[in-house]
């Protein structure tokens, strides 16, 4: 996990819309993650290399430059090849 950085934002002047967190990580391959069910939503960016995401029995695969929303309540899984 080289180069891993997350942010917590300490106040939010909104209350509809709040970051959580937000950062970066160089995966290695085969780094997944799921199945597994969020409380929030997340949005993934893929900078470089590929993977796939799964969400209702649907694959999807993904290479730079495209990206994934997770919406809470959905139950989803992503793996970097």
């Amino acid at each position: 996990m080289d180069n891993f950085f997350l942010f917590y934002p300490k106040t939010s002047k909104f209350k509809d819309l709040q970051l959580r967190y937000c950062g970066y990580e160089n995966c290695a391959p085969d780094h997944s993650y799921g199945p597994a069910v969020r409380d929030s939503y997340l949005l993934h960016i893929i900078m470089k290399g590929k993977g796939h995401y799964l969400v209702n029995q649907q694959r999807y695969e993904l290479g730079q430059g495209d990206g994934f929303l997770i919406e809470p309540g959905m139950q989803t899984y992503y793996e970097a090849d």
